[in-house]
């Protein structure tokens, strides 16, 4: 199990919609323990500014779940950010690059959880620019968008 790589799709033209997908080449399933999903979550990359990223997460269970942006190990990445969606929900969210964009190559997130296999510190994987999220049920999905 690892997590999975959130695709961050970019808007760049003004006054012109992106590429049409289907919801499911759109959005990545997110689990915080594997739960009916082969991934712990995911992690973005976070290349521009903070103010140029939305965060659209969707609950397609029938009950309530929650998803976290885990607190990066930036000065200001002192909290997680937990949020519950009810079933069938949407919501969408700006985060700030301090609080959860990492800052270290690596020995950061997947230290801290050493109680699940992460698989994510191998193959020349580092978490620096990284943003990484887990949710209580694969049934949480997540698109990141980018205004290019």
């Amino acid at each position: 199990m690892a997590f999975a790589s959130i695709t961050v799709k970019k808007v760049s033209n003004v006054n012109q919609a992106m590429t049409a997908e289907d919801y499911t080449s759109l959005t990545t399933a997110l689990a915080s323990n594997g739960e009916t999903s082969a991934t712990i979550g995911g992690y973005f990359e976070m290349d521009e500014r903070d103010d140029k990223y939305l965060l659209l997460f969707y609950n397609s269970d029938s009950n309530s779940q929650s998803f976290t942006i885990k607190a990066s190990n930036a000065m200001q990445g002192v909290n997680d950010y937990t949020s519950t969606l009810a079933a069938g929900k949407y919501t969408v969210l700006n985060i700030e690059s301090g609080r959860f964009k990492w800052i270290s190559a690596n020995g950061g997130y997947a230290d801290q959880a050493k109680t699940i296999p992460h698989n994510v510190s191998s193959s020349g994987f580092t978490e620096k620019g990284k943003v990484f999220v887990t949710a209580t049920d694969a049934k949480v999905k997540m698109a990141v968008i980018c205004k290019a």
